[in-house]
């Protein structure tokens, strides 16, 4: 009747694009995601919470739009 689960992950993307002269970072790409999350059972409920972190990520072929990174937690 208890049962308990945990479950993390990283991803290092390389979002980089090489195929122009000037090296560039690929629009709606970010950097870093990382993922948690833990879940307890207890009888017939469970309860779970999870958070994820994206870093930053570019909006535009110049890289000048930035949308700042963000975490959420459910």
């Amino acid at each position: 009747l208890w049962q308990t689960q945990l479950a993390a992950g990283y991803a290092l993307l390389d979002p980089k694009d090489v195929s122009q002269r000037k090296e560039r970072i690929v629009p709606g790409t970010p950097e870093r995601v990382a993922t948690a999350s833990v879940a307890q059972g207890l009888g017939p409920s469970t309860w779970r919470w999870s958070t994820r972190y994206q870093s930053q990520a570019y909006r535009d072929l110049d890289n000048s739009i930035v949308v700042p990174g963000y975490t959420v937690h459910d």
